[in-house]
């Protein structure tokens, strides 16, 4: 089965919250108005580098020697053809997403908002996840279609943006298919009530349809199989999923044995790798090398990255010869 995969990456860089702060004063009249706006974009424009020339596509935290507002309030958190849409995490700590350069300057390998694929396989294009970031993934990536969504599990960031696939419906006249556990399945209705309405469904609305899977129950897309693998997400048990020789992984603390044989004889593995430090619901590095050891694939790439990861060109060299991270504009075959 041939197939590649992309990944693309959007950030928000300002919010509704209003900081505190002279510049951000209310104001009343249109002049005042575009003088704060000013403000606010000096105030924000001034990151140079010490060497004095033009920012490149990416630099080091400690090149830089003017940083936005601490008080800006950060936005909360989260490859068979196959692209990655989002390899990352936002963290925990307010004001830090706004202190690595990744987030400013596009190109850079260090941008990671929320996880999601893009696999193409044959005239499928599949999307796994859909969380809040992935209208301008999808813009960005140039996604053409979607013919079904797969979803790991209900949490926001991998659900949240379900609402923005109503172009595709609008594109193809067809209600588009949500392969979930039934659990997963039942959350995601409630939330989006109206993208499930049979009846009176406003016109304007997305259309979706739910359809039940299991993790003890191969199932096919056409004539894409696809087999779920049921991991530990902390308690929950959330779905990864494999398509013949490449297997997406995502949300994984722990195993069980029986769903590791479903990826014996994996070649290309999409995992999660959090950070380095120990976390109760997400594997870290070295927890994701010790899975990747077992399988043995032949190149494995790690996802759901924090920021705390550190910056790729450091990172990335540090990692065994068939294991990197994902990046922006990651594509390949499989």
């Amino acid at each position: 089965m041939s197939s590649a995969m992309r990944k693309a990456i959007s950030v928000g860089i300002l919010y509704g919250r209003k900081p505190q702060g002279s510049c951000y004063k209310q104001i009343f009249d249109t002049e005042a108005r575009i003088n704060v706006l000013l403000e606010i974009l000096r105030a924000w424009s001034p990151i140079q580098p010490r060497w004095g020339r033009k920012m490149p596509g990416c630099c080091r935290i400690s090149e830089i020697t003017r940083f936005p507002p601490k008080t800006t309030k950060r936005r909360n958190n989260h490859r068979t053809e196959r692209n990655f849409i989002r390899n990352g995490n936002l963290p925990g700590r307010s004001g830090d997403w706004l202190r690595l350069p990744g987030l400013h300057f596009p190109g850079c390998r260090d941008q990671r908002p929320r996880t999601s694929a893009w696999i193409q396989a044959g005239p499928l294009d599949l999307i796994i996840d859909c969380g809040p970031d992935f209208r301008q993934q999808a813009l960005r990536a140039r996604v053409p279609k979607v013919d079904a969504i797969l979803l790991t599990h209900e949490h926001n960031d991998h659900v949240s943006g379900l609402d923005d696939v109503r172009p595709y419906n609008f594109k193809s006249g067809k209600d588009i298919p949500i392969y979930a556990e039934p659990r997963v399945g039942q959350e995601i209705q409630k939330r989006f009530e109206y993208a499930f309405e049979e009846v009176n469904r406003y016109p304007g609305a997305p259309m979706l349809v739910s359809l039940p899977i299991s993790a003890s129950d191969p199932f096919a897309i056409g004539d894409l199989s696809i087999v779920p693998v049921e991991v530990m997400h902390g308690a929950m048990p959330v779905l990864g999923f494999r398509f013949g020789a490449f297997a997406y992984v995502t949300d994984m603390r722990t195993i069980s044995e029986n769903e590791m044989e479903k990826l014996k004889g994996v070649e290309v593995l999409v995992v999660n790798a959090l950070h380095f430090h120990a976390h109760s619901t997400h594997m870290n590095v070295d927890l994701a090398l010790e899975f990747i050891e077992r399988l043995a694939p032949r190149q494995s790439y790690l996802t759901h990255i924090s920021h705390r990861m550190g910056l790729y060109e450091e990172i990335n060299p540090s990692l065994p010869a068939h294991v990197a991270l994902g990046y922006d504009g990651l594509q390949f075959r499989v």
